[in-house]
């Protein structure tokens, strides 16, 4: 089953974020909590990290890319 990871709310009134770095490729094997992406905002850093442990089916952020929340970042089976 393929879980959809997408943009949280990166903090009050902090809705969209830029991409600094992609830390896995697709196919790769991610453990639970595992660091995946790293996202720039107005009051900071965020790392995105994977929710359990599964390999990467796709990869929907690229650096310097602007994301908004609730778009999808990544997707996890």
């Amino acid at each position: 089953m393929v879980l959809e990871i997408r943009l949280p709310e990166l903090g009050e009134d902090i809705d969209n974020g830029e991409v600094l770095r992609v830390l896995v490729k697709v196919g790769e094997e991610v453990r639970a909590d595992q660091p995946v992406l790293e996202i720039s905002h107005e009051a900071g850093t965020a790392t995105i990290r994977a929710p359990r442990a599964g390999r990467i089916a796709r990869l929907c952020a690229a650096p310097g890319q602007c994301m908004r929340k609730d778009i999808l970042l990544f997707e996890l089976e």
